[in-house]
């Protein structure tokens, strides 16, 4: 497993609140914690283990489907004890009582934290319950043997608004190590397009002065090799036969999801 410090630590974020999930995923961006899954409830969470190891799960108690107790039970009862040896810190905004702590921490839990956290008690938090890695220099070596000195770093320019979830895109596209650009607008987007010769654009539909769409058609008609993937919340399937007809390469559905978004960028980006 790897080190809370050092920017290595695999986190899995469970909550059904989209703003909670996202103040989360903000914070620990910000203390450098990049490698972050996220999971609207335990169900998901649960089904994803089969594809990768988190080194600590930060897990909200109210959740639909199967939620914050049921899957402290769930990976503390599993039959494999890498799972069993999982870090599990368990929190709410709603349930803080002592009772419900001192269950929690009798249930497994490796801590319990009062949503809104603040980001001193957080980070803290998983430094504390996290195992430290063991170095191993060798397999460091190889690691950096193994990455391309001229590997292409790819260019992401975003067009989006709301400034809230600009910033959600941004750093959930961070672990991707590609160029980012945001702005949040049509004059915007067009200052900096040509100089910024981006891969692959993501552009919200509704805009302050103009939509994506006829953004997207502008972009296809110059350059044409450009990937352009569409969001927004207001979907029809009359809309997204347009998006497709129009040539839009993919679309995502608001509020994004994480791994969709990371999958879809990634795939524009390098199935080229």
């Amino acid at each position: 497993m790897n080190g809370a410090g050092d920017k290595k630590t695999i986190i899995f974020l469970a909550n059904d609140s989209y703003n909670e999930l996202m103040l989360i995923q903000s914070i620990l961006s910000d203390c450098g914690y990049f490698d972050i899954e996220t999971f609207s409830n335990g169900n998901e969470l649960l089904l994803f283990l089969d594809r990768r190891r988190p080194d600590v799960i930060i897990s909200d108690i109210q959740m639909p489907q199967v939620d914050g107790f049921q899957l402290l039970r769930e990976i503390k009862s599993s039959d494999d004890q890498a799972v069993r040896n999982i870090p599990v810190i368990m929190c709410s905004a709603t349930f803080n009582a002592f009772e419900t702590r001192k269950l929690a921490l009798e249930s497994g839990a490796a801590a319990f934290l009062t949503l809104p956290a603040d980001k001193a008690s957080l980070v803290e938090t998983i430094e504390r319950v996290t195992p430290k890695p063991v170095p191993n220099e060798s397999a460091n070596a190889a690691g950096q043997l193994s990455q391309s000195p001229d590997s292409r770093q790819y260019k992401v320019l975003i067009l989006e608004d709301d400034k809230y979830n600009a910033r959600f895109l941004v750093y959930a596209l961070k672990d991707l190590k590609y160029s980012i650009n945001s702005v949040e607008s049509v004059a915007g987007f067009n200052a900096v397009f040509d100089e910024f010769k981006p891969d692959v654009c993501l552009l919200d539909y509704t805009l302050p002065d103009g939509n994506g769409l006829d953004v997207m058609k502008s972009i296809k008609s110059k350059k044409p090799e450009v990937k352009v993937i569409l969001m927004t919340a207001i979907t029809n399937e009359r809309m997204i036969d347009e998006f497709i007809m129009e040539g839009a390469d993919n679309f995502l559905n608001k509020p994004i999801n994480v791994r969709s978004l990371i999958t879809a960028v990634k795939n524009a980006a390098e199935c080229r």
